[in-house]
């Protein structure tokens, strides 16, 4: 695998006054590297209690294993992947936006959350974590710095390998298959047309309004959560995040029924700061002048792109 090294030449955008305030470090639409753990989902240990299931992981994950497509299992990350410091080079890059198109055949002007829900994701997957990066000049004048989350499943969060703040986990020492708080039946279900019976959720038979909250089940939101500045360093920092897969309700072992919807991923995410706007260099917007940076052998480039400008490039590696 060669890695590519682009050199590009960028067109400035317009000045904006700089001034103190809520400053936007990172968001679900900056530049990330993301590591994904693939193992089989598991049945909720009510939902084993309930069908008479042993409660151990193997018999859970043995009572959905007709509904999908394969037993894969692989790594989780390293250890010390929280760390500022740690090489994420050869990780996955992109947005961190895990839900954007929904169904292609969803019908214009739908709400955001409705569009975001019906967007199945890959329910194969059961940790996904997720590593940005922000550079401060000057700690010292941040006031405030505070992250507010909208996800599937749960979520821990670390600024530079400190825990800054966690959402619908269990509390203590979270391992790469700890499960998520579970949902509600209404994120997997809707009325039938007789409205005495309950079916999949499905973007066709439940588009009125009368649905909303259903599909707004699907996601959750944690925030704002207050972060000690006193966590930031001078230059680059790092806000690592891992997101946890929920278990499945008794109702998900049906052949009618299945997996319906991946229950992890990350919606909207900001880390915002109270400081002037020149003290943060983010990855949300293209920077001025001349720039060079590593583009990952896998991914496109085109002129509208741009690499992360908190990111030092690496000299072009083989493996």
């Amino acid at each position: 695998m060669t890695r590519r090294l682009i050199l590009a030449v960028l067109l400035a955008a317009p000045t904006t006054p700089l001034f103190a305030g809520e400053v936007i470090a990172l968001s679900a639409g900056c530049h990330w590297r993301k590591h994904y753990t693939f193992f089989p989902p598991r049945l909720t240990v009510a939902a084993a209690k309930e069908r008479g299931i042993p409660t151990d992981a193997a018999s859970r994950t043995k009572a959905l294993a007709g509904r999908v497509r394969s037993g894969l299992h692989t790594p989780p990350p390293p250890d010390g992947w929280t760390r500022a410091e740690f090489d994420d080079a050869h990780w996955f890059g992109g947005s961190g936006v895990g839900f954007t198109t929904g169904d292609s055949r969803a019908p214009a002007g739908w709400p955001l959350f409705q569009v975001r829900g019906c967007h199945a994701g890959t329910v194969e997957v059961g940790l996904i974590v997720m590593r940005g990066r922000f550079r401060v000049e000057d700690p010292a004048v941040v006031k405030r710095l505070s992250l507010s989350v909208t996800y599937r499943g749960g979520f821990v969060a670390y600024l530079n390998g400190r825990e800054i703040g966690r959402a619908s986990m269990p509390r203590g020492k979270v391992q790469p298959a700890t499960a998520a708080d579970p949902y509600p039946l209404k994120a997997f279900f809707g009325p039938d047309r007789s409205g005495k019976g309950r079916v999949p959720l499905h973007w066709w038979n439940h588009q009125k309004k009368q649905f909303h909250p259903h599909w707004k089940a699907r996601e959750r939101s944690a925030g704002p959560i207050a972060i000690k500045p006193g966590l930031l360093r001078k230059g680059v920092n790092v806000l690592a995040l891992e997101l946890h897969r929920t278990d499945y309700p008794i109702e998900c072992t049906r052949k009618k029924v299945g997996l319906c919807f991946a229950t992890l991923g990350l919606v909207e995410l900001f880390l915002q700061a109270d400081t002037p706007a020149d003290n943060v260099v983010a990855s949300d917007r293209r920077p001025r002048g001349l720039q060079l940076w590593n583009a990952d052998p896998w991914g496109s480039v085109s002129d509208t792109g741009y690499g992360n400008p908190v990111t030092v490039y690496h000299t072009i590696q083989r493996f």
